[in-house]
């Protein structure tokens, strides 16, 4: 048994969707949040891409430290061997961290660009 409502669908089909009210710029706002998506993800991956080449050049450094580690011949030796992988690994760190900052900043700056 049907109900008035069912009655009504039945003979006049399903009611139509609305259209989507358009933003100040006329646009669709799944057009826009599409775009702005796709440029989220663009910046997340150029994030991503810069991660894992750091991560390639500092494993690589990392690699040889057993071989230097082995041709030490004294403790003082071992400790300046410590100094200089410390502060190479430092300064690869703090060059990273802008490199990243700098990856924020563009991704930041070219998403608020596409917002209407």
């Amino acid at each position: 048994m049907k109900n008035a409502r069912q009655e009504n669908i039945h003979r006049e089909g399903p009611p139509s969707v609305p259209s989507m009210p358009a933003n100040g710029g006329g646009e669709n706002p799944f057009e826009s949040a599409s775009r702005l998506y796709g440029a989220l993800l663009s910046s997340v991956v150029r994030g991503q891409a810069e991660l894992f080449l750091f991560l390639s050049r500092r494993l690589s450094k990392d690699a040889g430290v057993l071989y230097q580690l082995a041709a030490c011949r004294t403790p003082s030796d071992v400790v300046q061997l410590q100094l200089r992988l410390g502060t190479d690994a430092a300064t690869d760190y703090l060059s990273e961290t802008q490199r990243m900052i700098d990856v924020a900043e563009k991704a930041a700056s070219e998403n608020l660009a596409l917002i209407p």
